[in-house]
């Protein structure tokens, strides 16, 4: 092996900083986060698989929806709600957003880019 790279979990962080200096790697990543900023004009479902995909990756993973209209930051929470159960890491997907999602209401998109 010459070098080691991608994104991962902390396993993949841990055998990272073990390998390092004996093969190249591309960096030592900590926990992987991700800000979607919506208008409320997107289907709720994509946004959703949006956060699933970046929940997915571990229990440590930051998913953060911010929007100024209230009843779309609803519609979104329904359809993970919906999905959730039917994802193949959903224990994981589940942990990481119980204990790091959030959803943030602004009173405009101003608001929400400043916010991120």
């Amino acid at each position: 092996v010459d070098k080691i790279t991608g994104p991962g979990n902390i396993f993949v962080t841990v055998a990272k900083k073990q390998v390092f200096g004996q093969v190249g790697i591309d960096m030592i990543a900590g926990p992987s986060e991700l800000t979607v900023i919506c208008d409320g004009q997107t289907d709720p479902d994509w946004v959703a698989m949006d956060l699933f995909s970046q929940a997915e990756h571990d229990e440590q993973a930051q998913s953060i929806l911010i929007s100024p209209d209230i009843d779309y930051l609803d519609k979104v929470q329904a359809s993970i709600d919906r999905m959730l159960p039917t994802m193949e890491r959903k224990d994981i997907i589940t942990e990481s957003l119980a204990n790091r999602g959030i959803f943030i209401a602004v009173d405009d998109l101003q608001q929400a880019a400043a916010a991120r």
